[in-house]
C-alpha cells in the first residue's frame, strides 16, 4: 500500500486512544449545546448544523489531537497533499457534474425538470447546511480519521514476516479491520437514532469501498469527495426525491468509485510505475 510509504508507525496505544477519542466525540453534541451551540444553529437559519459542529470537534480532537499531536504525524502522512487535493477536487466535481447530468436526462424522460424541493421556499438555507455539514464536516473527518490514519496504521502494524511477504493480504486485512472499527464505532449513533442494526452491514461495505478508492488512488481528498456524495450529493432537480426506473440515487457514487478502482493505473498514466512498500496501490502481479 503506497500511502504508507514513509509514514511513521504510531503503535497500539495511540490506536486505543483514537477509539476512545472517537467515542467521546459522539458525546460532544450534548456538551456543545450546553455551551450555547444551539443558538448558533438557530441564528444561522440552518446553515450551521449540529453535524458540522460535531465533526469539526472530531477533526480537532481525533485528527488534530490523536493523529497529529499525540501520534507525531503530519497532514501529509494522512494523505493530504496539494497536488493530489487538486486532482481529488476536480474528480469530485466531475462526478457531481455527471450525477447532475443524469438527473437532467431522467427528468427529460419523465417530463419533470422541476427543482429539488430543498432549494425552494424556505428550505434553501437548511439544504445548504446539510451540504456544508457533510461536505466540510462529516466526510473530511471520517476519511482523514479512518482512511488517512487508521487504515494506514493498521497496515503498518501488520508487520510480521507472513504479512510482509504478502502485501496484497496485508492490504486486505488492513481494509477489513479498519472497516470493522468504522462500523462498530457507528453502533452508538445508530442505537441513539433508533436505526436498525442491519444497516451496519451497508456501512461496512461502504467503508470497504472508500478504503479501496484510497488504496488504489492514494488520494484522500477524492475519498472525501465520494464520501460526501454518498452522504448527500447536493441534488439540483426533483427527480432525486423519487426513484424513477428503479434508480437508487444513493448508490450512484459507487459507479465512478468502481471505475476509479479498476482503471486508476491507466487514468494516471500507464508509464508510471507504482512505488514499492506502501499502502496506496495494491501491488499487481
Amino acid at each position: 500500500m503506497n500511502a504508507a510509504s514513509g509514514v511513521e508507525r504510531v503503535g497500539w496505544r495511540t490506536l486505543g486512544l483514537f477509539v476512545v477519542a472517537f467515542l467521546l466525540v459522539f458525546l460532544a453534541p450534548s456538551l456543545l449545546f450546553s455551551l450555547g451551540a444551539g443558538r448558533l444553529v438557530e441564528w444561522s437559519g440552518g446553515v450551521v448544523t449540529p453535524t458540522l459542529l460535531n465533526t469539526w470537534v472530531g477533526l480537532l480532537v481525533v485528527v488534530g489531537g490523536v493523529a497529529l499531536w499525540h501520534g507525531g504525524l503530519t497532514l501529509r502522512d494522512l494523505g493530504v497533499e496539494r497536488s493530489k487535493a487538486v486532482v481529488g477536487i476536480g474528480l469530485t466535481a466531475l462526478v457531481w457534474g455527471l450525477f447532475t447530468l443524469a438527473q437532467v436526462l431522467v427528468g427529460v424522460l419523465t417530463g419533470d425538470l422541476s427543482l429539488y424541493s430543498g432549494w425552494t421556499g424556505g428550505e434553501a438555507t437548511r439544504t445548504l447546511g446539510t451540504v456544508l455539514g457533510y461536505w466540510l464536516g462529516n466526510a473530511p473527518f471520517e476519511e482523514l480519521a479512518f482512511r488517512g490514519f487508521l487504515l494506514v496504521q493498521l497496515y503498518l502494524l501488520l508487520d510480521g514476516d507472513r504479512w510482509r511477504s504478502n502485501p496484497l493480504a496485508r492490504t486486505g486485512a488492513a481494509i477489513v479491520a479498519s472497516s470493522l472499527v468504522f462500523t462498530l464505532l457507528h453502533v452508538p449513533a445508530f442505537l441513539w437514532g433508533g436505526v436498525e442494526l442491519w444497516t451496519l452491514g451497508a456501512i461496512f461495505g461502504y467503508s470497504v469501498a472508500l478504503a479501496l478508492v484510497y488504496v488504489r488512488t492514494e488520494n484522500v481528498v477524492l475519498a472525501i469527495g465520494l464520501h460526501a456524495l454518498a452522504n448527500f450529493p447536493a441534488p439540483v432537480f426533483a427527480v432525486f426525491e423519487r426513484a424513477p426506473f428503479g434508480l437508487d440515487w444513493s448508490l450512484v457514487w459507487l459507479v465512478p468509485a468502481a471505475i476509479l478502482v479498476l482503471a486508476w493505473p491507466r487514468l494516471r498514466g500507464a508509464g508510471r510505475r507504482p512505488r514499492s512498500g506502501g499502502v496506496g496501490v495494491v501491488e499487481e502481479q
